[in-house]
């Protein structure tokens, strides 16, 4: 006696080998969904290390800590996002705020530079805001002090940017001049010590004495004025300046007694 086999029904067979392939594609969307989810909620926690603020036609770019940690391909990422944003019409000069960093790379310094000579291109200006020493000798060290306006706080800045040509180039050539002065007073507090000491006659000791200690009292106020107000080599002369006239003025006083 023969056993009879069942046979499925064609179209059965159809609908379950075309389920098959919709199945494996609902799960492989699945899997682009999550790790998408995954990917994004990634980066939203990590976040960039810098934060931007525009105000008042100005554009604030605060470097944040974390940056230093950046490898030089990560930073330069980095800085064409952050060339883009600043590419903006709006944004021509912008506020570099450097307040929260105690330590900078050279891959941070070639950025830096990079974001200057894009102002620079676009017509406007970069301010850096900065009050630590480190950084600021890495800054000097690469020549850049003497090309930047670097201050002490925001406000300054903001000053520095909504302020005149006129004010900024006179402000640029007192920081020059005032070290300049004190020099040539110095000089002059020099030849009145000389004159003093080499002089016989009462009148004659009378005169050196009032060049010698107008000649100080100058020299004092511009070393003075060029150690505070200053940045680079210039306020180190300030400081000499200051060393200079106090050993005069005490020389010139010990040959009056």
């Amino acid at each position: 006696m023969s056993k009879q086999i069942p046979i499925q029904d064609e179209t059965t067979m159809t609908d379950r080998d075309s389920q098959q392939p919709q199945h494996s594609e609902q799960a492989a969307a699945s899997g682009d969904q999550e790790a998408t989810a995954s990917a994004d909620n990634g980066a939203s926690a990590n976040g960039v290390p810098y934060r931007f603020d525009e105000t008042r036609g100005y554009c604030t770019l605060a470097l944040l800590p974390r940056i230093n940690d950046a490898q030089w391909g990560e930073i330069e990422e980095y800085g064409t996002k952050i060339l883009e944003t600043l590419e903006n019409p709006k944004s021509k000069s912008f506020l570099l705020d450097l307040t929260a960093l105690n330590y900078i790379g050279s891959a941070l310094v070639a950025l830096i530079v990079r974001l200057w000579k894009s102002a620079e291109q676009r017509q406007g200006r970069m301010v850096v805001v900065n009050n630590d020493s480190t950084v600021y000798e890495v800054l000097e060290i690469a020549g850049l002090t003497n090309l930047w306006s670097i201050v002490d706080t925001r406000d300054e800045a903001v000053d520095e940017l909504e302020g005149t040509t006129v004010k900024r180039v006179t402000k640029k050539a007192l920081s020059i001049l005032w070290p300049l002065g004190g020099i040539l007073a110095v000089v002059g507090a020099a030849l009145g010590l000389t004159l003093l000491l080499e002089s016989t006659g009462t009148v004659q000791k009378n005169i050196a004495v009032s060049v010698q200690f107008s000649c100080l009292a100058l020299g004092l106020i511009a070393g003075t004025l060029s150690a505070v107000r200053s940045h680079g080599i210039w306020r180190g002369i300030g400081f000499l300046l200051i060393l200079a006239s106090i050993i005069i003025g005490v020389v010139g006083a010990l040959n009056l007694s």
